[in-house]
């Protein structure tokens, strides 16, 4: 999904009904949110009422050319695998579970659960994606995600909305 501009790093189908949902859930916007695999701001952008938000980018490349530092509150530069994140009411896992392999996000979901309220997952669906600018953490690592696959593999997790291309799911408690 990456090489083109942020806003393209990530299918839009479900900004509207996100942005709904976090409003919803977190109507006091001195909320704090943790968006973890941050790429270009996405989650900053469609949250940007939330002045509490940090972001956890695991390559300094992104964080250096999208600007991250002037955008959020704080950026870690860290792998979501090894950080260990101080509480959140909402942490935010857009588009970075499947550069990560399942048996390793399995326990990370079950880890931040115990960290926020609440955690806003999305999953691109059967989406190739090698290294893309010499970032090799950009390859997807579970190519293979289907609706039924996320409910199955991840049983933390609550289907919020879903299409053919892309799944927004939520934390279950």
């Amino acid at each position: 999904m990456r090489g083109g501009p942020s806003w393209e790093w990530s299918f839009p189908d479900f900004d509207d009904l996100c942005r709904d949902w976090v409003h919803e859930r977190f109507p006091d916007r001195n909320s704090t949110i943790l968006d973890l695999g941050a790429g270009g701001g996405k989650y900053r952008n469609l949250f940007s009422d939330y002045p509490n938000m940090d972001a956890v980018e695991i390559w300094p490349a992104w964080i250096e050319e999208q600007k991250l530092q002037e955008r959020y509150r704080r950026v870690f530069c860290a792998d979501i695998r090894q950080f260990v994140p101080a509480r959140y009411s909402l942490i935010v896992a857009g588009d970075c579970l499947e550069h990560i392999r399942r048996d390793e996000a399995v326990p990370l979901l079950y880890r931040l659960r115990g960290l926020c309220d609440d955690f806003l997952v999305s999953l691109p669906y059967m989406s190739r994606q090698g290294e893309i600018s010499g970032n090799p953490h950009e390859a997807h690592q579970q190519q293979d995600l289907t609706r039924d696959l996320v409910l199955l593999e991840y049983p933390m997790l609550t289907l919020l909305d879903d299409n053919e291309r892309v799944g927004i799911f939520v934390g279950r408690q």
